[in-house]
């Protein structure tokens, strides 16, 4: 039996997210022969604590990132490694505990998966560098933390974020069209977004309907349907910020231009079809929400506070 299929469904919406599949996703990237480094180099100190080239090979091989790409994301991934050491002294300081049912149940899960593909945990945990209560202390981190914003976020700092976002977790659905000027490195910006000013000018005079002037003026593949993308939740279909510019809109309006990485648009809203799901069916993905910003504004005030050091 592969570990892949486990670790193929772990969602990465979010670093919270990541971490808690940590222990899934190295079942596969530990499982894989590699050698082991021949030096320990110190790479930063976040209050003392000590970071290395090893760490930074675990976390690479956790999020499975190819040799190839390593020095280009190799920054990104540095910075990541002080978060999550300020992040446990954070929690540590605290004494914020984690489930150890729910980390022993972890454990074991990995330990089966490992003996039936006839390997040893401990022996790939090994040539990491990682001992098995140092690679739990990595498991438990995302445990920690969710018991730390469980008790930090109240009930009315959910239900606020609930009343304020309803339409992005009931269900609702909006129907839209976009006009869209896809853009290359030597496109002139301003001039894009300027036509697509003019262009929403003339449509709210009504000099020019909207489909009109998706399919005279866009570049997308709707342009001969109008500009027509169809019905959509805010989650899971669209780009993000397709999602966010038309769940702002009421029937009828139509947005500034804005970018994403397909190019500039223009966005309107047609239809809109209520959901029906409530806060308790929402409240998992609020609270994982919440208990993200949390920990972003957390980080950048234990950033500012902190003494590190990064080598190069």
């Amino acid at each position: 039996m592969s570990a892949w299929p486990i670790v193929a469904g772990c969602s990465a919406i979010g670093t919270l997210s990541r971490w808690l599949c940590l222990c899934l996703i190295l079942v596969s990237s530990l499982a894989a022969p590699r050698p082991i480094l021949a030096e320990d180099k110190l790479i930063a100190t976040v209050n003392g604590q000590k970071l290395t080239d090893r760490d930074l090979e675990f976390l690479f091989l956790s999020r499975r990132i190819p040799d190839a790409q390593r020095d280009a994301v190799r920054a990104r991934f540095v910075d990541d490694l002080i978060d999550r050491a300020l992040l446990k002294q954070y929690l540590t300081k605290r004494k914020v505990e984690h489930s150890k049912i729910l980390v022993d149940q972890q454990m074991t899960r990995l330990e089966a998966l490992f003996k039936e593909e006839g390997k040893s945990l401990d022996e790939a945990l090994k040539v990491r560098g990682y001992t098995r209560e140092t690679f739990r202390e990595e498991v438990a981190l995302s445990f920690r933390w969710r018991t730390h914003a469980l008790q930090v976020l109240t009930e009315e700092a959910i239900r606020e974020y609930w009343t304020k976002h309803r339409t992005e977790y009931d269900g609702t659905e909006v129907r839209a069209a976009q006009i869209v000027k896809r853009v290359n490195e030597n496109a002139d910006i301003e001039a894009i977004r300027a036509e697509l000013t003019a262009l929403r000018q003339q449509i709210l005079k009504k000099e020019l309907t909207f489909a009109d002037a998706a399919k005279q003026h866009s570049d997308s593949p709707s342009a001969s349907d109008g500009g027509d993308l169809g019905s959509f939740p805010y989650r899971g279909q669209m780009p993000v910020e397709i999602s966010q510019a038309a769940f702002r809109l009421k029937p009828g309006e139509i947005s500034e231009p804005f970018q994403t990485r397909f190019g500039w648009h223009l966005i309107t809203v047609t239809e809109i079809s209520p959901g029906d799901l409530s806060l308790e069916d929402a409240r998992p993905e609020i609270v994982e929400t919440l208990s993200m910003e949390l920990q972003r504004r957390l980080l950048k005030q234990l950033r500012s506070e902190g003494k590190i050091e990064k080598r190069s």
